[in-house]
């Protein structure tokens, strides 16, 4: 598969499994453009996705979110970084399944350190009062969305942003395995040679 064979790549997982920060570095990567989804819906709403949750309710913000993602089809050469719970609706899961979508998987322990204190900024997380439980039902909950909508799974726990980037393109075909070994002989000294 070549690069150009994807339109764009959709990254989808819960809070803290790094869509934004792999997203950056996957388009930075590929020389593509990058889209924050929860950005998009502000620059179209002018308001904040907190606002839009405490004024109008998640409903109307999943319509907001469903209009912001459909507004990327007619794109080229870009990596869409997904809400956490774009995939809660059966038509967005079918549209996404059809799409290169990258699943980013993470334990709701490494989402939860990632997040810190910033947890309690999520609208959906602090709803409940406890935002670690919170995430942890909420991941049990979506897996199987998740999985229906993605066409690849990649696993981030413990793995840099940059190397997760490099995964998705292994995943997707972009890049072969990549063998260092080819390298050996760059990096030998010559004896003969005194300059080193």
């Amino acid at each position: 598969m070549s690069v150009g064979s994807e339109k764009n790549i959709y990254l989808i997982g819960i809070s803290g499994s790094g869509k934004s920060t792999v997203g950056e570095a996957l388009a930075s990567q590929l020389d593509w453009q990058f889209i924050d989804l929860d950005e998009r819906i502000e620059y179209m709403t002018h308001q904040t996705i907190r606002r839009i949750f405490e004024e109008e309710g998640e409903e109307a913000f999943r319509m907001y979110e469903k209009a912001a993602l459909m507004s990327t089809e007619k794109l080229r050469k870009t990596v869409v970084a997904c809400g956490g719970g774009i995939i809660l609706l059966p038509e967005i899961r079918q549209w996404l399944k059809k799409q290169a979508t990258v699943w980013l998987q993470v334990s709701s322990d490494e989402a939860i350190s990632r997040l810190g204190a910033e947890i309690k900024e999520r609208p959906l997380l602090a709803a409940e009062g406890n935002p670690e439980t919170t995430l942890r039902n909420i991941l049990a909950e979506r897996k199987p969305y998740y999985t229906a909508a993605a066409k690849y799974q990649v696993k981030t726990d413990n793995v840099d942003p940059m190397d997760v980037a490099f995964n998705i393109q292994m995943e997707m075909g972009f890049i072969s395995d990549f063998d260092p070994s080819g390298f050996d002989d760059l990096f030998t000294k010559d004896d003969d040679d005194d300059e080193f």
